[in-house]
């Protein structure tokens, strides 16, 4: 098993922006002091326009996915999509959170990535569905064993976020996974007693998958890992721990027997997708890249 081209595979692919604007230069001809003014305020109006956010696209309102990344990557942009005041509910009491409180909040903007637990893989598609008009997003916290939950509406064609709530891990259908999910990212002991072994590891059709170092390479496929690959590997995806960040694009949860945790990195290509099984103690059962 060529482990080496499976960290390939699976390493990040960042994402890199430029954002340089040229700025325009006039040649300078007889009229001399007017055409240099008129140069000068070209420079200007371009320096402006670096700097300048542009606005939204409505296209960018249509699935949720594509104005959450402007959501958690633009903290002015998010400041303006938020139903000022913010009620929150749950917890020790209901209370609301003002402009200037939610400022000083930056969890989103420094999330690196978000996940989805779903149970059926039909419902994946609800991540592609214009129709979706509530979208919760779960900050859970595994060691506290608590969870906000932000609630974002669509509101006059506008995902907004219109409130917040405070629940306990034991208020969740996911609560047995997500306890078992605690350890299993944060104890190496536990997680190597509660892999498959052989865990598969399917990589999907890649055309330009092919010569590498000499050596060809057949295109998708499944993997079998060992334990001792699984922990190789692991090093260039690892899993979530402390925090799980869930969006709940509208998925029911119902089984207490599988469980399947899509990972994506948010500036980076990571799309990983984990599934687990209930055979008395949960188990990974098979990874998908």
């Amino acid at each position: 098993m060529r482990l080496g081209f499976l960290l390939l595979v699976c390493s990040f692919l960042f994402v890199s922006c430029d954002l340089s604007n040229g700025i325009k230069v006039a040649n300078m001809d007889d009229k001399g002091e007017e055409d240099t003014d008129s140069v000068e305020q070209l420079e200007e109006e371009d320096e402006l326009q670096l700097f300048e956010e542009p606005p939204l696209p409505k296209a960018a309102d249509e699935l949720f996915d594509d104005f959450f990344f402007n959501f958690v990557s633009n903290p002015k942009f998010q400041t303006s999509r938020v139903v000022f005041p913010l009620n929150v509910s749950g917890g020790k009491s209901d209370h609301s959170l003002s402009s200037a409180e939610w400022s000083e909040n930056d969890i989103f903007t420094s999330q690196e990535f978000y996940t989805t637990i779903y149970e059926r893989d039909d419902e994946l598609e609800l991540k592609k569905d214009t129709s979706v008009n509530t979208v919760n997003v779960e900050w859970i916290h595994l060691n506290e064993r608590r969870i906000d939950k932000y609630i974002f509406c669509r509101v006059d064609g506008k995902w907004m976020l219109t409130g917040m709530e405070k629940l306990s891990m034991d208020e969740t259908p996911n609560g047995s996974f997500l306890d078992f999910y605690c350890r299993f990212s944060s104890d190496s002991v536990f997680q190597r007693q509660n892999i498959a072994d052989p865990l598969p590891f399917k990589i999907p059709s890649d055309e330009e998958t092919g010569d590498m170092d000499g050596e060809e390479f057949a295109e998708g496929g499944v993997e079998e890992l060992s334990p001792d690959d699984w922990f190789e590997l692991a090093k260039e995806m690892p899993l979530p721990k402390d925090v799980l960040v869930n969006i709940e694009y509208g998925q029911a949860y119902f089984s207490e027997n599988v469980k399947h945790l899509l990972v994506q990195g948010v500036s980076n290509g990571l799309f990983v997708k984990y599934t687990f099984k209930k055979y008395g103690e949960w188990q990974l059962v098979e990874i998908e890249n």
